[in-house]
């Protein structure tokens, strides 16, 4: 080796020594940082209702508001009980209205799985009947929260006396569209695959703080109109490792979950009624022309009468005209739309009882 090479080589070997100091150095500092914020988001944002012991694990509830009948709130994927808090400043002037989190989400703790719906529901049975809240109640979903509705209604029928549902996924749409961007056939029996390297790198990602600097960049989660309160307490307990590993691993049985709505055929004489928005788009937002949303809207507005239609108590749709499929809750406007549609199936319930 000449003199020349080995002198650049001495170079090479310093400098990269010292980008490796540099990088571990940024790394122990933002893993700091990172604590130091997730220790005062603990203190900042304390849970705002109970955190119950089921038997399996600790899952968290939280009611406002007297009067009968209870209404029991349930949230969209990736989302918790604080995206209900405009609907329940409404809600809870006139009914004991609750939210809660689902296990790994929000306040409550992970559970042992499977996290199907199957499990959602009777976590929730639990939660209900450990919470000490009245049946029947009006359950009310949205997205994802719609389909395990439906999913509870099949185990415990006799829990609900009205279901109130926000912009449900079809299941055989959604199976379909999971069926075309994987490239080949869902099946039910399909074994559900462990989180895999997903998990340990996306708790890695939230211990060094890039999640939380990710959520300070998009507007989608920094839109001003969102409530300022439940938009802090998103941001504090979807940041946490715990959180990005329960949200990586429980989307996992998604299919799953379309399959078992797809289980509940007849709802029977339930009172039942569909909230959707003006403006919201295809199922996985992938319409890529208006003709294409345009399909997609009239195919889910299709599938969503096929749904009512299992109902002889069928309260039929509400439309909330400027709404998408997350501002129906988060935005104060639509979130008292929604809220004034869910009085209706209270008071239809209440004089359905005394008849």
């Amino acid at each position: 080796m000449t003199n020349f090479k080995l002198k650049i080589w001495r170079i090479f070997k310093k400098t990269s020594k010292y980008i490796s100091i540099m990088i571990v150095l940024v790394l122990i500092l933002a893993f700091i940082t990172e604590t130091a914020f997730r220790h005062s988001d603990q203190s900042r944002y304390p849970a705002p209702g109970k955190v119950i012991d089921i038997g399996t694990h600790e899952l968290h509830i939280w009611c406002q508001g007297q009067g009968s009948p209870t209404i029991v709130l349930d949230a969209g994927a990736g989302t918790f009980s604080t995206s209900w808090r405009y609907v329940m400043e409404t809600l809870a002037e006139h009914n004991q209205t609750c939210a809660f989190d689902r296990s790994g989400f929000g306040w409550s703790e992970s559970g042992a799985g499977p996290y199907d719906g199957l499990q959602a529901s009777r976590e929730l049975h639990a939660l209900l009947e450990r919470a000490d809240i009245d049946k029947p109640f009006v359950y009310v979903g949205h997205s994802l929260g719609a389909m395990l509705g439906q999913v509870y209604y099949g185990q415990y029928p006799q829990d609900l006396t009205g279901l109130v549902m926000i912009e449900p996924a079809d299941p055989e749409i959604f199976i379909a569209e999971i069926s075309e961007d994987r490239g080949e056939p869902v099946l039910r029996d399909a074994e559900i695959k462990a989180c895999g390297l997903r998990c340990p790198m996306g708790m890695t990602a939230a211990l060094l703080g890039v999640f939380r600097f990710a959520f300070s960049q998009f507007d989608i989660v920094n839109d001003p109109k969102f409530h300022p309160l439940a938009l802090a307490e998103f941001k504090a307990r979807t940041v946490r490792p715990e959180a990005v590993r329960m949200g990586l691993y429980s989307g996992r049985f998604l299919t799953t979950i379309a399959f078992q709505t797809g289980d509940v055929e007849s709802f029977g004489e339930l009172p039942i009624m569909l909230v959707h928005g003006s403006e919201s788009g295809s199922l996985l937002g992938d319409s890529e022309t208006l003709e294409d949303l345009e399909n997609d809207r009239k195919n889910m507005l299709e599938a969503w009468t096929r749904t009512m239609q299992r109902s002889s108590n069928n309260l039929g749709f509400r439309l909330i005209t400027g709404a998408n499929h997350l501002s129906l809750v988060t935005y104060k406007e639509y979130a008292e739309q929604v809220a004034v549609a869910i009085r209706e199936m209270v008071a239809f319930t209440g004089s359905n009882d005394g008849a």
